[in-house]
């Protein structure tokens, strides 16, 4: 079965093209103008911020144009709560029933808890560095004290460095194993003694959350929407999911868009994607000349990969926009 993939050409007015293809039935079959209130209530539709889960309620309104409506439940993907996470789909998952996925520890206590990491390591270092070999072990000055991390406040300022790594990790399905193979031929040899901390400190740190039964808040909402995605495979939803202007940046957030995309009554909007540019120059897209890891800097990049994750081609999606010949003319300039 075709996947209900969808774009909207740049330049266009996305949430006006995409609210306008929605009442029309372009999107979803049963979803339209013309469909009951509440049946337009139990559709959930994906955006990427609250600031966008805004200005989308305020389209809806503008272009239902009643003095009185309903709209579907509008929902961020970036800001989810445990309550919504727990209702986005008809099906039997409890978050509270899943005894195996600890409470997310309160930011607060995780960086004076990092802090706590940082301040021994600065405490276990004691002086100032002289220099530093190849297996990260330093050289310290006589008398001259260590000024890096060396007070509570610049301890929990580097803490919030700390814990925003901890996250990226999470969020990108990188194991702190990853540090292992770091090579420091290429960096000073002062990298050396960072990464040594990184690997004590991250390999700690699960540890240290266990003995509180806790997880972090980024590790926790990763396995929320996991748990999301066995769910739509489980328990397809009778609703429909609509999932509107995200790149699918973050890996679970590409799986929760392949799977709404597989569903019969849910659908993907694409921002943007680039249908028009000549194949050879898609193909080149990320490649760098080495050879080595991709560059995230083209601004279809991330679209590339989410749709390498879906195992779509590029022109699977539809085009939703009404594009005018200036705008096809620009597209083609740019």
């Amino acid at each position: 079965r075709r996947r209900n993939l969808f774009t909207i050409a740049p330049g266009a007015p996305f949430l006006k093209t995409f609210v306008s293809a929605l009442l029309d039935g372009e999107i979803v079959s049963g979803l339209s103008r013309d469909t009951p209130p509440l049946t337009m209530a139990r559709a959930t539709i994906y955006v990427p911020t609250q600031r966008a889960a805004r200005a989308l309620a305020a389209e809806f309104a503008q272009a239902l144009d009643r003095r009185a409506t309903l709209l579907p439940r509008i929902l961020p993907l970036g800001a989810l709560e445990e309550r919504e996470n727990a209702a986005l789909f008809a099906g039997d998952f409890d978050v509270e029933a899943d005894a195996s996925l600890a409470a997310p520890i309160e930011e607060l206590e995780r960086r004076l808890l990092l802090s706590q990491l940082i301040l021994q390591w600065a405490e276990a270092i004691g002086r100032a560095l002289i220099s530093v070999d190849t297996s990260g072990a330093p050289s310290l000055h006589e008398s001259e004290p260590l000024l890096v991390a060396s007070t509570p406040s610049a301890a929990y300022a580097l803490a919030a460095e700390l814990g925003a790594l901890i996250d990226e990790l999470h969020i990108e399905d990188v194991s702190v194993d990853a540090f292992d193979t770091l090579s420091d031929d290429a960096y000073s040899d002062f990298w050396a003694i960072t990464t040594k901390f990184l690997q004590i400190a991250l390999r700690e740190w699960p540890q240290i959350l266990a003995d509180r039964g806790r997880i972090d808040a980024s590790a926790y909402q990763k396995r929320l929407i996991e748990a999301q995605i066995a769910e739509l495979a489980r328990t397809p939803p009778t609703a429909p999911v609509i999932a509107l202007g995200s790149t699918g940046a973050q890996p679970t957030t590409a799986r929760l868009l392949a799977a709404i995309a597989g569903l019969e009554n849910g659908a993907v909007i694409l921002p943007g994607l680039d249908q028009i540019m000549s194949a050879d120059a898609w193909t080149g897209v990320g490649q760098t000349e080495s050879g080595g890891e991709p560059a995230f800097t083209h601004p279809q990049m991330m679209l590339k990969r989410l749709l390498a994750a879906m195992g779509a081609a590029r022109d699977e999606p539809r085009e939703l926009a009404r594009v005018t010949p200036a705008l096809a003319a620009r597209r083609a300039f740019v």
